[in-house]
């Protein structure tokens, strides 16, 4: 399984050591004093750190010493002098000088403390750590120490002046476990946030019933056991297997699944302070229902939460086909390809869309299922129609449940349109075409009905059959034209956007 546990952090870029300016001491020369008064030991150089140091003289009479800066305060005792330095919290180094005189002779020495050094933790950010434990390697430099405060004991942080080191234990637990980790240096104060997600672990002991299907337009739901250990808490999904490919799904379930629901839950709680994220778990045996379900393969999906509100490492999957169980009526909705020939012989394709007809109710508002709708049709002669509104061309088609046909037939559309030519109150009228006997002109009929189809066992195929006017007079065409306010008719498009009822035609599902 491919890790997907990751180290947040950014590669720390290095802030430069030195000053952009170059200070000089001001004493440079300040050890030039008596011979009579000689430096045994001194201590003259100093980390940023609040810190005391010595200086050791050997001279005739009482010693006594100054320092002209008040960070570096002066006391002695006998012949030994004591520097109590101030931490410097500047980025510059300072200094002081030290005058130290015995009777009538002095001498005087520079006093430097560095300024503060201290680059590499800015960069550093919260950290997710492998389940395993890890080392994490962070370069740094510094000349101030770091202090650190755990808030638990398997994060341990150590630091030198080049590089911070964090050992993180192993996570044994079935739970995520998160350490803070707040550290001192110098003037710097700061913290991070450790991670640490458990072991991923597919539960041999969790196992979904055998999933049971029902449909009632519009929800066709899914309902599915699971079978769980009573203290077991987990969220259940249904995925389509279209989604992530099988071998990858170990990761989606954490990297994606388990951060949504996370964030639903939470979301929950956050509007209903009174409940706990727990109170959102499945506990136990439980049974699950899912709505908007893909037909075809699927997999049910369990992952496990702990209770302190994050994933316990433990998922439980299983491949499931879900049926398509909805009554043939339901099954035509969708996008289809017609494709043929006009009258004139070239080649004519469009896409059609058809859908449920939710106003086709009876007296208790359950669908009759005797009309579906379909938008598209004829579009070319729509086009030159200048119809803009889809709802414009939208037709009835008549479902048959006996043979789960659809029938094609002529109609006036019901909405109004404004054309450039023949004005407002327009409307689009399906019209089926045929030859009378003996004819060689094409003859058009309103109201019959002309084209019926039949869908294939596959679903994305039809079997098209072009219905008669009468007995041995077949439609050969059809197409819209345009009805004024007044009712009269005019052809839009011609020839070229008139549609073929041959062997040519064909409606092949297009999604």
């Amino acid at each position: 399984m491919k890790k997907y546990i990751y180290i947040l952090m950014a590669g720390i870029s290095l802030l430069a050591l030195s000053c952009k300016k170059e200070y000089v001491n001001p004493y440079a020369d300040a050890e030039k004093g008596s011979s009579a008064i000689k430096i045994v030991k001194s201590q003259l150089e100093y980390t940023p750190e609040a810190s005391t140091g010595i200086v050791e003289v050997d001279a005739e009479g009482t010693i006594t010493a100054t320092s002209d800066r008040d960070w570096c305060a002066v006391s002695v005792s006998g012949k030994q002098i004591t520097l109590s330095l101030t931490a410097n919290a500047d980025k510059e180094t300072r200094y002081a000088l030290l005058t130290i005189a015995a009777g009538k002779y002095t001498t005087a020495l520079s006093v430097f403390q560095y300024g503060e050094v201290l680059a590499g933790l800015d960069a550093l950010s919260d950290i997710t750590a492998n389940v395993e434990g890890e080392e994490i390697h962070v370069p740094i430099k510094a000349n101030v120490s770091i202090e650190f405060e755990e808030t638990d004991s398997w994060v341990h942080p150590h630091a030198t002046a080049e590089e911070l080191v964090i050992y993180v234990d192993a996570n044994p637990d079935p739970k995520t476990r998160f350490c803070t980790v707040k550290y001192t240096a110098g003037s710097k104060r700061g913290s991070f946030d450790v991670t640490q997600l458990p072991e991923l672990k597919k539960e041999d002991n969790w196992a979904f019933g055998t999933p049971a299907t029902t449909f009632k337009y519009p929800n066709f739901n899914v309902e599915s056991s699971m079978t769980a250990a009573d203290t077991d808490m987990y969220v259940t999904f249904l995925l389509s297997s279209s989604t992530v490919e099988e071998k990858d799904l170990p990761d989606y379930i954490f990297s994606t699944l388990a951060v949504k629901a996370r964030r639903d839950i939470l979301d929950q709680v956050t509007a209903q302070p009174e409940t706990a994220f727990t109170d959102y778990l499945q506990k136990g045996n439980s049974t699950s229902t899912f709505k908007d379900v893909t037909i075809g393969k699927n997999y049910l999906i369990a992952v496990g939460f702990a209770d302190n509100g994050f994933v316990s490492g433990r998922y439980q999957y299983s491949s499931v086909t879900i049926d398509d169980i909805r009554p043939a009526y339901y099954k035509w909705a969708g996008k289809w390809t017609l494709s043929g020939k006009n009258i004139e012989g070239n080649a004519y394709t469009e896409t059609i869309e058809i859908t449920v007809d939710e106003n086709d109710v009876d007296g208790e508002g359950n669908l009759k299922e005797a009309y579906l709708l379909v938008t598209g049709l004829c579009s070319k002669n729509q086009t030159a129609a200048e119809v803009a509104d889809p709802e414009v061309g939208k037709m009835r088609l008549i479902y048959t449940v006996d043979d789960e046909s659809i029938t094609f037939y002529g109609q006036d559309g019901t909405k109004t349109f404004t054309n450039s030519t023949y004005g407002s109150g327009a409307k689009m009228q399906l019209i089926s075409m045929y030859v009378k006997a003996g004819a060689t002109a094409y003859t058009n009929t309103t109201g019959g009905r002309f084209l019926k189809a039949q869908m294939d066992a596959d679903g994305k195929t039809t079997t098209l059959t072009a219905l008669e006017r009468s007995a041995g007079l077949p439609y050969k065409a059809f197409r819209m034209r345009l009805l004024n306010a007044a009712g009269s008719a005019y052809t839009m498009g011609g020839n070229a956007a008139t549609i073929a009822i041959d062997s040519n035609l064909t409606l092949t599902r297009a999604n």
